[in-house]
Protein backbone atom coordinates (compact mmCIF):
# COMPACT_ATOMS: atom_id res chain seq x y z
CA UNK A 1 0.00 0.00 0.00
CA UNK A 2 3.07 2.32 1.08
CA UNK A 3 4.68 2.17 -1.70
CA UNK A 4 2.02 2.19 -4.49
CA UNK A 5 0.69 5.56 -2.84
CA UNK A 6 3.89 7.12 -2.60
CA UNK A 7 5.24 6.00 -6.40
CA UNK A 8 1.50 7.10 -7.62
CA UNK A 9 2.19 10.77 -5.27
CA UNK A 10 5.90 11.04 -7.51
CA UNK A 11 4.32 10.39 -10.37
CA UNK A 12 1.82 13.18 -9.76
CA UNK A 13 4.35 15.54 -9.84
CA UNK A 14 5.20 15.25 -5.54
CA UNK A 15 1.72 15.92 -4.82
CA UNK A 16 0.69 15.74 -1.02
CA UNK A 17 -1.26 14.75 1.27
CA UNK A 18 -2.89 18.22 2.16
CA UNK A 19 -3.25 18.83 -1.89
CA UNK A 20 -4.97 15.03 -2.43
CA UNK A 21 -7.48 15.61 0.44
CA UNK A 22 -8.02 19.36 -1.32
CA UNK A 23 -8.35 17.93 -4.90
CA UNK A 24 -10.73 15.00 -3.23
CA UNK A 25 -13.00 17.59 -1.57
CA UNK A 26 -13.45 19.19 -4.56
CA UNK A 27 -14.83 16.45 -6.23
CA UNK A 28 -17.64 15.87 -2.98
CA UNK A 29 -15.29 13.13 -0.93
CA UNK A 30 -13.38 13.52 2.20
CA UNK A 31 -9.88 12.46 3.18
CA UNK A 32 -7.87 13.88 5.66
CA UNK A 33 -4.46 14.73 5.42
CA UNK A 34 -3.69 12.49 8.16
CA UNK A 35 -5.11 9.61 6.85
CA UNK A 36 -2.99 10.12 3.64
CA UNK A 37 -0.14 10.18 5.95
CA UNK A 38 -1.20 7.31 8.16
CA UNK A 39 -0.63 4.93 4.88
CA UNK A 40 2.05 6.29 3.63
CA UNK A 41 3.81 5.65 6.93
CA UNK A 42 6.24 2.21 8.10
CA UNK A 43 3.57 0.15 9.61
CA UNK A 44 0.73 2.43 9.10
CA UNK A 45 -2.70 1.42 7.56
CA UNK A 46 -2.77 -1.21 5.46
CA UNK A 47 -6.39 -1.99 4.64
CA UNK A 48 -8.00 1.09 4.05
CA UNK A 49 -12.12 1.22 3.71
CA UNK A 50 -12.98 2.14 0.17
CA UNK A 51 -13.72 4.88 0.43
CA UNK A 52 -10.98 5.97 1.64
CA UNK A 53 -9.21 4.45 -1.60
CA UNK A 54 -11.80 5.88 -3.75
CA UNK A 55 -11.09 9.28 -2.26
CA UNK A 56 -7.25 9.12 -2.33
CA UNK A 57 -7.62 7.62 -6.21
CA UNK A 58 -9.34 10.93 -7.19
CA UNK A 59 -7.42 13.32 -5.03
CA UNK A 60 -4.28 11.43 -7.36
CA UNK A 61 -6.59 12.09 -10.56
CA UNK A 62 -6.41 8.08 -11.32
CA UNK A 63 -9.47 6.01 -11.52
CA UNK A 64 -10.11 4.50 -8.14
CA UNK A 65 -10.18 0.91 -10.56
CA UNK A 66 -6.63 1.68 -11.56
CA UNK A 67 -5.71 2.26 -8.01
CA UNK A 68 -7.36 -1.13 -6.75
CA UNK A 69 -5.51 -2.66 -9.86
CA UNK A 70 -2.35 -1.62 -8.62
CA UNK A 71 -2.70 -2.31 -4.83
CA UNK A 72 -3.72 -5.38 -5.78
CA UNK A 73 -0.56 -5.89 -7.47
CA UNK A 74 -2.03 -5.41 -11.75
CA UNK A 75 -0.06 -2.56 -13.37
CA UNK A 76 -2.16 -0.64 -15.70
CA UNK A 77 1.12 0.61 -17.25
CA UNK A 78 2.13 -2.83 -17.99
CA UNK A 79 1.91 -4.25 -21.14
CA UNK A 80 0.16 -7.32 -19.84
CA UNK A 81 -2.34 -5.58 -18.08
CA UNK A 82 -4.32 -4.81 -21.41
CA UNK A 83 -5.24 -8.59 -21.84
CA UNK A 84 -5.99 -9.03 -17.76
CA UNK A 85 -8.93 -9.28 -16.18
CA UNK A 86 -8.87 -6.33 -14.65
CA UNK A 87 -8.46 -4.27 -17.45
CA UNK A 88 -11.36 -5.97 -19.36
CA UNK A 89 -13.59 -4.96 -16.57
CA UNK A 90 -12.39 -1.53 -16.56
CA UNK A 91 -13.02 -1.04 -19.74
CA UNK A 92 -16.19 -2.35 -19.54
CA UNK A 93 -17.11 -0.18 -16.78
CA UNK A 94 -16.25 2.73 -19.28
CA UNK A 95 -18.59 2.03 -21.57
CA UNK A 96 -21.58 1.94 -19.27
CA UNK A 97 -24.29 4.54 -18.55
CA UNK A 98 -23.92 6.38 -15.29
CA UNK A 99 -27.40 4.26 -13.81
CA UNK A 100 -25.05 0.80 -15.02
CA UNK A 101 -21.89 2.22 -13.51
CA UNK A 102 -24.36 3.04 -10.30
CA UNK A 103 -25.36 -0.69 -10.28
CA UNK A 104 -22.09 -1.74 -10.68
CA UNK A 105 -20.42 -0.48 -8.33
CA UNK A 106 -21.38 -2.31 -4.98
CA UNK A 107 -20.58 -5.90 -7.35
CA UNK A 108 -16.97 -3.81 -7.58
CA UNK A 109 -16.89 -3.12 -3.99
CA UNK A 110 -17.87 -6.42 -3.13
CA UNK A 111 -15.09 -7.82 -5.27
CA UNK A 112 -12.31 -5.37 -3.97
CA UNK A 113 -12.93 -6.38 -0.44
CA UNK A 114 -13.19 -10.44 -1.04
CA UNK A 115 -9.65 -9.93 -3.04
CA UNK A 116 -8.21 -7.73 -0.08
CA UNK A 117 -9.82 -10.17 2.71
CA UNK A 118 -7.84 -13.35 0.10
CA UNK A 119 -4.53 -10.79 0.04
CA UNK A 120 -4.78 -10.35 3.46
CA UNK A 121 -4.56 -14.49 4.61
CA UNK A 122 -2.00 -15.73 5.40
Amino acid sequence: MRDVLARKMREAGGITPPEISRRAAEKGYLVSPTAIKEMLREGGTENPGLFTLEAVALGLNVSPMQLAAELLGDRTDDPNFKSGKFAVAAEMFKGMTAAQKQRAEPLIDGLTWQLQHIKNQK
